[in-house]
């Protein structure tokens, strides 16, 4: 259970990575003892991994708008007012 004021542990995704294969290989204790975590962390790891088929990102949050997306929806509006003024103009 988490207890008021208890401070996380953040890794990065070339450990987490590693720590996965060596998991791979070794199993789940052996690579817990070596790399200091424990048992729940690298079996959590490995589940999000599995399901997802990508590197686990630690990212949480709103994800931030690019400029790429701005011009999508920028385009997206144009042809909904283009649409908007043809059916105006078929009334």
């Amino acid at each position: 259970m988490v207890s008021k004021g208890q401070k996380f542990n953040k890794y990065t995704d070339s450990f987490i990575n590693e720590v996965l294969e060596s998991s791979r290989k070794y199993g789940n204790k052996i690579t817990a003892e070596k790399y200091g975590i424990t048992n729940n962390t690298i079996g959590t790891w490995r589940y999000k991994y599995k399901n997802h088929q990508i590197a686990i990102k630690n990212k949480k949050g709103r994800q931030k708008n690019t400029e790429k997306n701005y011009k999508e929806r920028y385009e997206i509006l144009k042809k909904f007012m283009e649409f908007l003024a043809n059916q105006e103009g078929l009334k």
